[in-house]
């Protein structure tokens, strides 16, 4: 094992440190209590950041509109347990009483795909695009893309994103969609993350999901403290030792395999035969094969 796991540090030493992380926590968390305060959407207000950067051309109060309307509406239960995203009108985002939401020269519903080459797109918040404009959307350049490629039939684009949603949920979308006779040209699925994050169905995190529609515990405050402790150096440096046991681990295990590899020669050579063998068997009638003809 490393010296550097083995050798020993004084118990004081020990406990200052650990004294420093915790105080270096509860002052980070207290900073960021206090930015967030002096922000009027629930982003900055989470982070304790500027977003200002990230929005050139808006300003800081449609930022904060923005944000609001993004985070600030609540999703629609329906039977079954189900949720979509609610009708809602804004000024940055606007969502359809169909559940999908707006892109500019959005199609007409029903759909019609005799003037219209008809998409339908699914996904979670990232199909949804939260945080972005309406005009700023994945739905929205994908319409304008498609649109140019025939102009006497152009795309309309129906953006059916739900925050939250799996591929699981967004499969029985399509299929409600269909029962009712609403079937597109093309139907474009974005997924990954929530597949990954949701395994065990609901999502662990939700606030703004009615209870109706899934059943989702309160982030307490204990959750915010163990966030900010992750964070401080404290924090930090156990990552940083993990990281280090879990890489000379794996170096000393790869370094066991490649000196037991090498200890003997012969057995890799024992593996191949049959396959050297079974090769020169497939060989061996295409060259007795012009005999026999003869």
């Amino acid at each position: 094992m490393p010296a550097w796991i083995t050798r020993r540090r004084p118990r004081g030493s020990t406990a200052l440190l650990a004294a420093f992380g915790l105080a270096a926590a509860a002052m980070t968390w207290r900073a960021n209590a206090q930015g967030r305060a002096g922000h009027d959407n629930p982003v900055a207000a989470k982070y304790g950041r500027s977003l200002q950067a990230l929005y050139p051309g808006l300003t800081a109060a449609e930022i904060d509109q923005l944000l609001r309307e993004t985070w600030g509406r609540p999703l629609a239960a329906e039977t079954g347990g189900r949720f979509r995203e609610a009708p809602y009108q804004g000024t940055f985002v606007n969502v359809t009483r169909e559940g999908f939401r707006a892109v500019p020269h959005q199609g007409p519903w029903p759909i019609d795909r005799n003037r219209y080459y008809v998409v339908f797109l699914f996904g979670g918040s990232s199909a949804f695009n939260y945080g972005v404009p309406d005009e700023q959307t994945i739905a929205a350049y994908l319409q304008d893309l498609l649109a140019r490629l025939d102009p006497k039939r152009p795309a309309r684009v129906y953006n059916f994103g739900v925050a939250f949603y799996t591929s699981t949920q967004e499969r029985q979308l399509f299929e409600a969609l269909l029962q009712q006779g609403a079937v597109p040209d093309l139907a474009v699925f974005l997924d990954g993350m929530n597949d990954f994050c949701y395994t065990r169905g609901a999502p662990p995190k939700a606030p703004h999901v009615p209870d109706a529609a899934v059943h989702v515990p309160a982030e307490t405050r204990w959750d915010d403290y163990i966030r900010q402790l992750k964070r401080s150096p404290l924090g930090l440096a156990v990552r940083n030792l993990r990281n280090r046991v879990l890489g000379w681990h794996l170096a000393r295990r790869m370094k066991s395999d490649t000196a037991r590899v090498a200890a003997a020669p012969g057995r890799a050579s024992e593996e191949t035969a049959p396959v050297e063998e079974l090769s020169e068997a497939r060989q061996a009638p295409a060259a007795a094969q012009p005999a026999a003809d003869a």
